[in-house]
């Protein structure tokens, strides 16, 4: 069976801090991907205010940002790699969220 990566540091190498701050430029840059804009949207539609949002695999955090920025109460970022989450913390610090 082969290694998992659940317990190494794949992750940390394949999404790097290098990778996940070029990512986190592009979005403060460009704002969110199409992928992350539609579903946003699509998560939106339905009403946002006071809500806590569990972001799986959130990456910088382009799709909570926007339901945050949309009434969400909170957001909660999951994700694998470690340079992602800390890329996920600097821009929700940057924008004047709460974190901890």
């Amino acid at each position: 069976m082969p290694d998992s990566c659940c317990g190494g540091t794949c992750y940390d190498e394949a999404f790097d801090p290098r990778l996940a701050q070029r990512e986190l430029r592009a979005f403060r840059r460009n704002g969110p991907g199409r992928a992350s804009q539609a579903l946003a949207d699509a998560l939106a539609s339905g009403g946002t205010e006071g809500l806590t949002v569990l972001d799986i695999g959130g990456g910088v955090g382009a799709i909570h940002e926007q339901l945050l920025e949309r009434g969400a109460a909170r957001a909660v970022d999951v994700d694998a790699s470690r340079a992602y989450l800390e890329a996920a913390r600097e821009e929700a610090v940057h924008r004047g969220w709460p974190t901890g």
